[in-house]
């Protein structure tokens, strides 16, 4: 039996075909419905072409064929129908070809089947390792993950904990080193732009009058007390025009202006800050008087001191500014003549009398010559001879500044004279060399002072206001409307720009007028104007007094300055919104290709469109060092220009030119 089974199953495809072709003899033999039953064959065929292959399926169908040809030939009317002979056999051979090739189909399509199966299988298993892999690995990288997180947190508050250890280290190290110098000083230290070099710069010696006597019988904390209360007020007004303080000196401070910051105009940086330094006095009514001297002119500046360093400036204008101060009247401010010449058109000046003299210990004869010549020159002052004459002594002096000074009047008197022209060169060229390298051995003292009266009035003087604006109007303004002096007057030195918004305010509010606007809208347009240009002071001085084309990094800085005026209010606690709105605004254009925002037409405030055609008018009709000033017709020829191009609104423009037209007509 067991033998029998082994050979069933070693020859299964054999016994499987044999099967079929006796269960299609024995079908073939007693069906009756021979033809009929022939599809029934297909069965076996697929099953054995399934199960079997394409070869047993095939030899299947064959024999099924086969044996039915058998029969047919011998008993052909068993399968005779309706049809003749050559029909069953037709019927017969289309049969038997059909059932081959479907059992070849079926086994074809099972092979390939089993082989995707196979395929699908092995890519399983595969993909079943490689995910079990996958898995293995994904667990070492979370794992990791996990390791790594906990390392970056723990590293990152090391980090942290260091971070705010060297910025504790670092703001203690700034509070000390800017409690004991100058902070800008301390901040071009750290950022290494300090070096030395000779600058003109003007410096100022202050010095209080009688408070050696006031400190007789005074406790000394007393003493200290009002000391320090006086030094910081004058550190304030300091700060506030740039001035850099050197050192303090028992209660004299020594300041320079134009260093170690570059500034234009320094020279009236520093009268406007003595001016103000006056005021304070006054105001706090301190028991003792301020004298303050400046002096103009070339300097030597850098950090001296190995281990304990400070910025200071030497050389001949330090040693002036001294000796003006010790000269000066107690509660006054004398200046020397280099800067009483660069400041004569925005200060009143008073020549002081009994100090016309030079002195250099080097050369006592050409001292004498040239304080003889200075007592004559004051007897005749329009001498160009004696002017031209002078000059040239002070160059062999080494005092080019104070040449060109009577070089100037001597010009000014005979503007064609050759003698004149030519000594002005070489004092020029002089002036240069010497500023490249100050001489050790030059000793010199201003051959005039000045005492500063106070600032010139810009309305009294104005060409574009009537005198019934000047004294009628402006008076009563200014008591709706304070002018915030303390705040514009340090911006507008920046660029001799004083007085600029005073004007400008006033011809905005006279506008505003024009178009009957309400008297809280003309208050606050004129407030506007006057705070309108206080952003300058964010603009680097190299860039606000070029007067040259600016690049356009350059130009981002000037757009930037509405906006930086804003910041600066909102800083000082200014909360009118409506004022900040026109001074961010006043500098857009009305065809919108103005700046900060880029805005047009209606949308621009109606205030900032007044403030901008005023402010063109004022600007115009303004001596600049480039140009000498407009007429009011020329200026609002050109502000008609530039609303044909769409800067500027028709409508206020039209109002101005009606405005500058009743102007003339009252003058």
């Amino acid at each position: 039996m067991e033998a029998l089974k082994k050979y069933l199953i070693s020859n299964f495809e054999g016994v499987f075909i044999l099967v079929i072709l006796l269960v299609v003899s024995v079908i073939v033999w007693f069906v009756e419905a021979k033809l009929s039953f022939l599809n029934f064959f297909y069965l076996p065929v697929l099953l054995s072409s399934y199960y079997l292959g394409i070869r047993s399926g095939a030899l299947g169908a064959f024999f099924t064929f086969l044996i039915i040809a058998i029969f047919a030939s011998l008993y052909p009317e068993r399968f005779m129908g309706p049809q003749d002979l050559f029909g069953l056999w037709a019927l017969l051979t289309s049969w038997g070809g059909f059932l081959i090739l479907t059992a070849w189909v079926v086994g074809y399509t099972h092979r390939k089947l089993q082989e995707k199966m196979s395929e699908s299988l092995r890519a399983r298993a595969e993909a079943s390792g490689n995910a079990e892999l996958l898995e293995q690995t994904m667990a070492t990288i979370r794992e990791f993950e996990s390791e790594l997180d906990y390392k970056v947190e723990e590293r990152t508050r090391d980090l942290k904990e260091q971070t705010r250890s060297i910025s504790e280290d670092k703001e203690k190290v700034e509070e000390a080193l800017y409690s004991t110098m100058d902070p800008m000083v301390a901040k071009l230290m750290i950022d290494n732009r300090i070096r030395t070099e000779n600058r003109r710069l003007s410096v100022m010696f202050s010095d209080l009058n009688g408070f050696t006597r006031f400190c007789e019988g005074q406790a000394p904390e007393d003493i200290l007390a009002i000391l320090n209360r006086y030094l910081a007020d004058m550190e304030i007004l300091l700060t506030q025009y740039n001035g850099h303080i050197d050192k303090y000196m028992g209660d004299g401070i020594m300041s320079e202006f134009g260093a170690p910051l570059r500034a234009e105009k320094h020279a009236t940086l520093a009268v406007a800050c003595g001016l103000k330094m006056q005021q304070q006095m006054r105001k706090h009514d301190f028991p003792f008087d301020l004298r303050v001297g400046i002096a103009t002119g070339v300097a030597t500046t850098g950090i001296i001191g190995t281990k304990r360093q400070s910025f200071t400036a030497f050389g001949d204008t330090v040693k002036l500014a001294a000796r003006i101060e010790n000269l000066c009247a107690p509660g006054k401010i004398t200046v020397d003549e280099a800067t009483y010449e660069e400041l004569r058109e925005l200060f009143e000046f008073l020549p002081v009398s009994g100090l016309s003299s030079y002195t250099q210990t080097e050369n006592p004869t050409l001292v004498k010559e040239i304080n003889s010549l200075l007592q004559s020159i004051d007897e005749q002052p329009n001498n160009v001879k004696q002017r031209i004459q002078i000059a040239q002594l002070l160059m062999q002096a080494n005092d080019p500044e104070l040449a060109q000074v009577h070089l100037k009047k001597a010009l000014e008197s005979d503007p064609g004279n050759a003698d004149a022209k030519l000594a002005y060169g070489e004092s020029s060229l002089l002036r240069e060399k010497r500023s490249e390298q100050v001489s050790p051995s030059s000793r010199r003292a201003l051959a005039h002072l000045y005492e500063v009266i106070g600032l010139k009035n810009v309305v009294t003087g104005a060409r574009q206001l009537p005198e019934s604006i000047k004294h009628g109007v402006i008076d009563e303004l200014d008591k709706q409307v304070a002018y915030p002096e303390d705040l514009i007057l340090p911006v507008e030195c920046l660029d001799n720009s004083i007085g600029f918004s005073r004007l400008t305010g006033l011809v905005a509010y006279l506008i505003a007028e024009r178009l009957e606007l309400a008297e809280q809208d003309k208050l606050i347009i004129l407030e506007a104007a006057y705070l309108s240009e206080i952003g300058k002071s964010a603009v680097p001085d190299s860039v606000l007094n070029r007067n040259g084309a600016l690049t356009d990094d350059e130009l981002l800085q000037i757009h930037q300055h509405p906006r930086e005026g804003v910041r600066k209010l909102r800083a000082a606690g200014f909360a009118n919104e409506q004022v900040l709105e026109i001074i961010e605004c006043h500098h857009e254009n009305f065809n919108g290709s103005g700046y900060p925002a880029g805005i047009k037409s209606d949308t621009i405030p109606l205030g900032a469109r007044i403030v901008a055609v005023a402010e063109q008018y004022i600007s115009l009709t303004s001596k600049r060092p480039y140009r000498d000033a407009c007429s009011a017709p020329e200026a609002l020829a050109e502000i008609h220009k530039l609303t044909s191009t769409g800067r500027f609104d028709p409508i206020v423009t039209g109002q101005l030119a009606l405005l500058v037209g009743e102007l003339a007509d009252r003058e």
